[in-house]
């Protein structure tokens, strides 16, 4: 039987595609998007991911990172994806259960000292038990978005008690838009807004400084 260079032993997918399908899956697609963009079948993309072998590298583990994201792992919905403080990742958990949780924190020859995590109360729990003296931070889209659904609350709880307060309901989308990117007037704008309240000021602060 002749031999096909470009395709490696035992694979039934070139090596240019089997390259592009590690690309998808290092970009943290989920198994799913990577077999419809690439034209393979879902059991095809599980199979090779299966295959794979991560090498195990020592890495500080003093601040961890765990991010969820939507798979198919093991009929799983969800797994988690643990990164360093600089974002190098360690290793992908199998699904989002407290155990799962438990037992990878508990593996970990350098304790965490700190956790950057979603406001998941099942995540917050879990690492407050196995990790007691960790300090557990908010992550950066977490923390956005519940500074945008205070702002939100605020806002329509003083429009609708006071008419005075009508232009934070004409101005939503300037008070939704990331503060950096505002022009000067916008800016002006903003700034007359905050002085109509110091609890929407003071909560609007929060999304400013971060």
């Amino acid at each position: 039987m002749s031999k096909l260079d470009f395709v490696n032993e035992r694979c039934r997918i070139s090596k240019n595609l089997f390259t592009e399908l590690l690309w998808h899956l290092k970009s943290m697609k989920s198994f799913k998007q990577s077999g419809e963009e690439l034209g393979i079948s879902l059991s095809t993309v599980m199979r090779y991911f299966e295959r794979l072998k991560i090498k195990e590298i020592e890495k500080s583990t003093k601040v961890i990172h765990i991010d969820e994201f939507k798979g198919n792992a093991d009929n799983e919905k969800y797994q988690l994806a643990v990164y360093t403080g600089d974002r190098e990742l360690l290793t992908i958990l199998k699904d989002r259960k407290s155990s799962t949780i438990k037992s990878y924190l508990e593996s970990l020859k350098e304790k965490p000292e700190k956790v950057v995590i979603d406001l998941f109360m099942q995540f917050r729990n879990v690492v407050k038990s196995t990790l007691p003296k960790a300090e557990i931070i908010a992550d950066k889209y977490h923390y956005v978005r519940q500074t945008e659904w205070m702002l939100r609350d605020i806002r329509i709880r003083l429009y609708n008690r006071n008419s005075k307060y009508k232009e934070l309901k004409k101005y939503w989308k300037l008070i939704s838009k990331n503060p950096l990117k505002l022009t000067e007037k916008q800016e002006k704008r903003m700034t007359k807004l905050r002085k109509l309240n110091e609890e929407f000021s003071k909560c609007y602060g929060y999304k400013e400084e971060f």
